[in-house]
């Protein structure tokens, strides 16, 4: 996501994607609020592996609330999807965040 880190520098990189694609199939991040802590994410780049634990999982963030994009000292990984689609208004009316802090690099 602009303005926030390069993925694995430190800092919090914040990465978005789709509960549910185009074709109305499950999108990279439909199972997203299944993650727990202590969940591992894995980032293969650069011939190396960055590997991230969960720390929390927020499955009903209002769209409006950007706390998540907040700066840290460390390397954070954040991802963010939607949910609950509102077919009323044409929108979701929330968000999943998972938040995750870089571990170890082999």
């Amino acid at each position: 996501m602009q303005g926030t880190v390069f993925p694995t520098w430190s800092g919090n990189s914040v990465i978005t994607s789709h509960v549910w694609d185009a074709y109305n199939q499950p999108g990279p991040f439909a199972h997203l609020e299944q993650l727990r802590y202590g969940d591992r994410i894995i980032v293969h780049a650069w011939g190396q592996s960055y590997i991230y634990e969960v720390r929390s999982v927020d499955k009903y963030v209002r769209p409006d609330d950007t706390n998540s994009l907040n700066h840290e000292d460390y390397p954070w990984l954040t991802l963010i999807t939607c949910k609950g689609y509102n077919e009323k208004l044409d929108k979701y009316d929330w968000r999943v965040v998972v938040r995750a802090v870089q571990v170890k690099v082999e």
